[in-house]
């Protein structure tokens, strides 16, 4: 029961930090269109830094399904250390060098996205340091593993069903047999 209840609490988690990485990635869109904005220079290092910023969303974003292929590329990410320092390193990002205050609708989307990073990067961060993403997959194998072993036996089972051939004895066979002899 805790397994399963550890696994529901990663679940939400994963949730609220694909939540937060939307509202990143739509706040650092907004600067962006602002930046570009008729008689405004802005500086191409912010720029710079809020398509790294852009990037990294869609990268987490991604690496929140837990894809194969990424961890091929980016491995950190395949561990709760790594994540929760580069979901860190996004919300510094974040809170740092996309503080240009448009309005105050957007700075207050961005507070709110980069400090709700901040922490689920120390949750992660912490929780890959105490050893629990093993814990979460090893009830994931367990889990795959007993859904796996259910569809085996459903799948002989219908197997059966199907090579299954009813033999009805007819009573006047015998006689017949007799008869021909």
């Amino acid at each position: 029961m805790a397994r399963s209840c550890a696994l529901i609490t990663y679940n939400i988690m994963r949730f609220f930090v694909v939540v937060a990485l939307i509202f990143v990635a739509v706040a650092t869109v907004l600067i962006l269109i602002d930046s570009f904005a008729v008689n405004k220079a802005d500086d191409v290092a912010r720029i710079v830094l809020r398509i790294y910023t852009l990037l990294f969303c869609a990268l987490h974003m991604y690496g929140e399904f837990d894809p194969e292929p990424l961890y091929v590329y980016l491995a950190f990410l395949r561990g709760w250390l790594g994540r929760g320092l580069s979901l860190i390193f996004l919300a510094v990002l974040t809170l740092a060098a996309c503080s240009d205050k448009i309005s105050d609708t957007i700075d207050l989307i961005r507070q709110i996205a980069g400090w709700t990073l901040m922490g689920f990067g120390t949750i992660y961060f912490l929780l890959g340091t105490c050893c629990m993403e093993d814990a979460r997959r090893r009830k994931i194998e367990q889990l795959n593993l007993t859904n796996a072993t259910e569809r085996a036996l459903v799948g002989q089972a219908k197997r059966d069903a199907k090579n299954t051939t009813v033999v009805l004895e007819d009573p006047n066979a015998d006689a017949n047999q007799r008869n021909a002899v």
